[in-house]
């Protein structure tokens, strides 16, 4: 059965488990009572599975043991724009799918100074934002969602990002939109097209790995992966995320 709950009760972000980190920094940000973030519990099997609906984009965490007959009928029912889950999960909901190399960073960080950085926090104001929006070139989201979502989130301490600035303009940043005591995920590394080639999102990288005393994980495409391993981050399973009807139910 499958039941919305209002605490995350025995579930804790794992080693392996970035999904996890999301669930936590969505419920530190939102808690359970705001009616567009849900938390759906399956307790067929005791806590097999763990559903977050965010604005209708899911996030499945699951314990191998779920009943994915039940979870296709539930999300074929609520609905959803996108699905992330892992690929032992994708492979027993979806007939194919697209993955992303889930990355976590493994080397020692190294003590740098980093003046040309700064960090978004409860000091940033809506012009910081704007900045970043364009640098993201966001064309789904409108900018008033995407800005109250992650400014509410920094000032939950669930997300936050290092910039990096040259000449007053924004050329590069590696932004963290979850976070929480466990861990963070690393996403958005973004380096404007004419400053590309200069180390400028390695050194957002390298500033987000000093500053943050946690584990970090990322998602990209296969291609990516040599970038990040560059920057300290190694290759530990795929991790995939289904858009609208894009493929078919099993």
């Amino acid at each position: 059965m499958i039941k919305r709950v209002f605490d995350l009760g025995s579930f804790r972000p794992g080693d392996n488990c970035p999904l996890s980190i999301r669930a936590f920094s969505l419920f530190n940000t939102y808690g359970a009572d705001y009616e567009q973030v849900k938390f759906f519990v399956q307790d067929s099997f005791g806590q097999s599975a763990l559903i977050i609906s965010f604005f209708s984009d899911i996030t499945l965490i699951s314990s191998g043991e779920a009943d994915y007959e039940e979870i296709t009928k539930f999300l074929k029912f609520t609905g959803y724009s996108s699905v992330t889950c892992s690929e032992t999960d994708a492979e027993r909901l979806f007939r194919g799918y697209d993955t992303f190399s889930l990355m976590k960073f493994s080397a020692r960080p190294q003590e740098q100074e980093h003046n040309d950085i700064v960090f978004i926090s409860n000091s940033s104001c809506e012009a910081d934002y704007r900045r970043i929006f364009t640098l993201q070139e966001q064309k789904q989201t409108p900018f008033n969602i995407w800005y109250s979502d992650f400014a509410l989130k920094v000032s939950k301490a669930a997300a936050t990002g290092a910039l990096y600035y040259k000449d007053k303009e924004l050329v590069s940043m590696a932004l963290v939109p979850a976070k929480c005591e466990s861990g963070a995920i690393v996403g958005s590394v973004i380096t404007g097209e004419c400053y590309r080639g200069k180390g400028y999102a390695s050194k957002c990288l390298q500033a987000l790995r000093n500053e943050l005393n946690c584990k970090l994980y990322l998602w990209c495409s296969n291609d990516l992966e040599p970038f990040y391993e560059k920057n300290g981050y190694e290759n530990t399973g795929k991790i995939v995320v289904v858009k609208g009807n894009e493929y078919e139910w099993i």
